[in-house]
């Protein structure tokens, strides 16, 4: 031994690399038995289902998915907006035109609409009827909503520029949104009627 080491020295080195050394064979250890589990894992046969027979007064709705009519359709029934008729006149796209920049402009207003206040005017609804949605029912309705906008907007289009004529386009555009924005805060009144007596 060197004279010039303290031997307090090499008894913690030793003491050391005996911990590395217990340290390192732990390791080895717990990999082999790692090592083991995956294999009887591998060698584990898949689950297979033949058969599920459902019961349905067992089951428990989690998420409810789907079209959402609430009140922008007639009778709640088959039929789409596009079936829908007001004063007589068949409501829905026009027949193969193509879509004029009124169209968008007024498209665009309405889903804006739709994206930033309709959920606040759908609560202040829900206040007055005190009747409560949750978030994500208020989503699925306006997205529904959003789906039957099409036919609503070309109706109202058609019947505003035949009523309309000398009116400006500003005016014009003004009020086929209010008309269709009237009928979606309609819908929505009906729809939570309907909705609190069931």
């Amino acid at each position: 031994m060197n004279a010039g080491w303290p031997k307090s020295y090499f008894e913690q080195l030793n003491a050391y690399l005996q911990w590395q050394t217990d340290q390192i064979v732990r390791l080895e250890q717990k990999v082999r038995e790692m090592s083991k589990e995956i294999e009887q894992l591998k060698q584990q046969r898949a689950i297979r289902v033949d058969r599920i027979e459902y019961k349905f007064d067992q089951l428990k709705v989690e998420t409810l998915e789907g079209t959402l009519n609430i009140g922008l359709s007639p009778t709640g029934g088959d039929k789409t907006i596009e079936d829908l008729a007001v004063n007589g006149n068949a409501v829905g796209a026009a027949d193969g035109a193509e879509q004029p920049e009124m169209y968008a402009r007024v498209e665009r207003r309405v889903f804006q609409y739709l994206d930033e206040e309709c959920s606040a005017d759908i609560q202040s609804l829900e206040r007055e009827r005190d009747f409560h949605l949750s978030e994500d029912y208020r989503d699925f309705m306006i997205q529904d909503i959003r789906g039957q906008m099409e036919g609503r907007i070309w109706h109202y289009l058609k019947t505003t520029q035949r009523a309309a004529a000398g009116e400006s386009e500003a005016d014009q555009e003004e009020l086929v949104f209010g008309r269709v924005k009237r009928d979606v805060l309609a819908a929505v009144e009906k729809h939570l009627d309907d909705k609190r007596k069931s």
